[in-house]
């Protein structure tokens, strides 16, 4: 029997995303985002980091309607978030000079 690759790529990210639904509860709705959001972060190229920071400010909405902008995961978040953007401007700066 074949062995099944469960590591999250960014080819299966589409995929990753469809779980969410009108079932879902909102802790799993940020918890699949972060986890996609991570997952193309780690790329590092332009097109997936600017799509790991809309990830990272859905969960982020989310997370501060429910929990508030000062909670320790809102903040958690908020760090990726600044991180991504962090990189992505010194990916724009490596490829303009």
């Amino acid at each position: 029997m074949p062995r099944r690759h469960r590591q999250l790529t960014s080819l299966n990210v589409d995929g990753f995303l469809s779980q969410i639904n009108n079932s879902c509860s909102p802790d799993t709705i940020i918890k699949i985002k972060c986890k996609a959001a991570h997952c193309l972060a780690h790329i590092g190229d332009k097109q997936n980091m600017q799509r790991a920071i809309n990830l990272f400010n859905e969960a982020h909405n989310i997370q501060s309607e429910m929990r508030g902008q000062g909670h320790p995961r809102t903040m958690n978040i908020l760090n990726s978030i600044i991180s991504c953007e962090n990189r992505l401007v010194s990916i724009k700066n490596n490829r303009i000079k």
